[in-house]
């Protein structure tokens, strides 16, 4: 369970310690007692990196226009190094795939012959490029036919079965000369 709250807060716990000589004025403790040691060596090993890293980043102020103006142009020529590297980069990358891209395309018509294979019955097993075209414009002339003979079929269908409509309607025998059969 959790412990209950102090009657005072921790302001006033370090005044307290403040006034019996165990801090001075402005210290605040740093390290807890109760936490284990390899906790305070990480501790102090983040804050040595954090102020490496400051040390680090820190940058001189210059001192005069001249430093300044140094300091800009040398930002500058980094810059521009910087922006050709990417450039050059990004411009490898496209030059590699453009490759890439020549090398299958290349790959794939020079492995291509003069002739397809289909699986088709034996007349039309090896059929040369040029005349696949002439096929398949075969093919739809051919169904266009078939669609035609389908129309002309339907519409005799329908006539004939208007004239027995009219034969019904007078009485009107088939044929005849025949007998019925």
């Amino acid at each position: 369970m959790s412990q209950p709250r102090p009657d005072r807060s921790s302001d006033h716990i370090l005044a307290q310690l403040r006034d019996e000589g165990v801090l001075l004025p402005g210290q605040v403790p740093t390290e807890n007692p109760g936490t284990p040691p390899r906790h305070q060596d990480r501790q102090k090993e983040m804050e040595r990196r954090l102020e490496e890293r400051r040390e680090k980043v820190k940058k001189s102020c210059p001192e005069s226009r001249g430093d300044l103006k140094k300091q800009l142009s040398d930002a500058e020529v980094r810059r521009q190094e910087l922006l050709a590297k990417r450039t050059a980069m990004i411009s490898k990358k496209f030059a590699e795939k453009a490759a890439g891209i020549k090398t299958k395309k290349e790959a794939r018509e020079m492995t291509s012959t003069a002739f397809e294979i289909t699986p088709t019955y034996d007349a039309d097993a090896i059929a040369t490029r040029a005349s696949q075209s002439t096929k398949q414009l075969e093919k739809r002339l051919e169904a266009n036919l078939a669609a035609e003979r389908r129309q002309d079929h339907k519409v005799a269908t329908v006539c004939k079965a208007k004239m027995l409509a009219k034969r019904v309607r007078f009485n009107i025998p088939d044929d005849p000369g025949s007998d019925g059969h």
